[in-house]
C-alpha cells in the first residue's frame, strides 16, 4: 500500500502521519520504521531499500520525505511504485506538488492521496473547541476566534497556547488571553491591510517582508488576508437593524471596532474588488504555477495607490 500525504497544513498533516505510525507499531510490535530523505538518498539506492527484506518483521513501513527531490523520481515513479511487496508500506511526503504535472496526477490516481489544507475560520474554531473539551478545559465561540484573530491560523502556535491557558485556568477567557499570550500574525495582518489602504505602501510591504523572515508562508499570510477583508466587507455592510454584529457573528468586539475606523475610508466597489483579486489569487496558487509572493506584494501596492 502506497500513501501521499502533502498539503500547507503541516500539523494537520504530521498528525496523520503519526496515527500511521502509532497503528504499524501497535500491529507489528517487533517492527521498525524507516524515514528516507530525498534531498540525501540516490534512486538506485531508494531501490534497494524499497526491495530488501525485514529479518525482524513480516511489515514494513518505509517513510519518503520529498521524494521528487531525488534525480528521475519522478519519471520512474510508476515503475517504482508498481513493483513494491505486499508486506510494505510507503508514505510519500511532498510539501507540494504541481497539479499540471503527471507525477502529481500518478499519485493522485494510483496512490491513496491525502491533501491538508489550510483550516478556514470555522472549522479551526470547531478545532479549538474539540481540543479544549478533550483536556477537560472550555472556550466559547467568541473566545476561540478571539484566540485566533490574535495568534493565527498555525495550529502548532494555537496548540502551545492553548495548553498554556488550560494550565493557568481550564476557563479560557478573553482575559487569560491577554495575559498570556502575545499579538502574532492576525493583528500583524490587519496592520498591513491598514497601512496599505491608507497608501502608506512602504510600512505594508515591510510588515510584509517581516512576516516571511519569520518563515510565515505566503498560503498562510493569504488565508489571514481573506480573514481580515471578510471582516472588513461585513462591517461595511451591517446595518443597526440586523442587531449588535458583535453577537450576531461572534466577532470579538476588538476587531470589530478596529475594522469600524478603516471601512469608512473604504468604499463598496475597492473591498469587492480587492477580494475578487484575492481570489483570484489563491485560485491560481492552487492550480497553476504562481508566485504568491509577488502577488501578495502587487496587491498591497495597488490597495495603496
Amino acid at each position: 500500500m502506497t500513501l501521499t500525504l502533502t498539503g500547507e497544513n503541516k500539523f494537520a498533516l504530521n498528525e496523520k502521519l503519526k496515527e500511521i505510525k502509532n497503528k504499524f507499531l501497535k500491529k507489528n510490535k517487533t517492527a521498525q520504521i524507516q524515514i528516507l530523505n530525498g534531498s540525501k538518498i540516490e534512486l538506485e539506492d531508494l531501490k534497494i531499500e524499497l526491495s530488501s527484506l525485514s529479518l525482524f518483521s513480516p511489515e514494513r513501513l518505509i517513510i519518503i520525505d520529498q521524494p521528487s527531490l531525488i534525480k528521475n523520481f519522478k519519471e520512474e515513479v510508476e515503475q517504482i511504485l508498481v513493483g513494491l511487496g505486499s508486506d510494505l508500506t510507503l508514505i510519500i511526503l511532498e510539501d507540494s506538488l504541481d497539479k499540471r504535472s503527471s507525477y502529481y496526477k500518478y499519485l493522485f490516481s494510483k496512490t491513496t492521496y491525502l491533501e491538508f489544507k489550510i483550516l478556514d475560520i470555522n472549522a479551526l474554531t470547531d478545532w479549538i473547541i474539540d481540543y479544549t473539551e478533550k483536556k477537560a478545559a472550555t472556550i466559547n465561540i467568541a473566545d476561540a476566534r478571539y484566540l485566533i484573530d490574535r495568534i493565527g491560523f498555525d495550529q502548532y502556535a494555537l496548540l502551545n497556547e492553548l495548553n498554556k491557558l488550560i494550565l493557568y485556568n481550564q476557563v479560557i477567557s478573553r482575559k487569560s488571553i491577554e495575559l498570556l499570550s502575545d499579538a502574532s500574525i492576525t493583528s500583524t495582518v490587519f496592520d498591513l491591510i491598514d497601512s496599505a489602504f491608507n497608501g502608506r505602501y512602504r510600512q505594508a510591504l515591510n510588515l510584509y517582508k517581516e512576516q516571511r523572515i519569520k518563515n510565515v508562508a505566503p498560503e498562510m499570510i493569504l488565508a489571514m488576508f481573506g480573514w481580515q477583508l471578510n471582516i472588513l466587507a461585513l462591517v461595511k455592510s451591517w446595518s443597526p437593524k440586523y442587531g449588535p454584529i458583535n453577537a450576531a457573528t461572534n466577532l470579538n468586539p476588538y476587531s470589530v471596532t478596529k475594522a469600524q475606523a478603516l471601512v469608512t475610508k473604504l468604499s463598496f466597489i475597492q473591498l469587492r474588488s480587492i477580494i475578487s483579486k484575492l481570489h483570484e489569487g489563491d485560485l491560481k496558487s492552487k492550480t497553476v504555477s504562481f508566485s504568491l509572493d509577488d502577488f501578495l506584494q502587487n496587491l498591497l501596492l495597488e490597495m495603496a495607490l
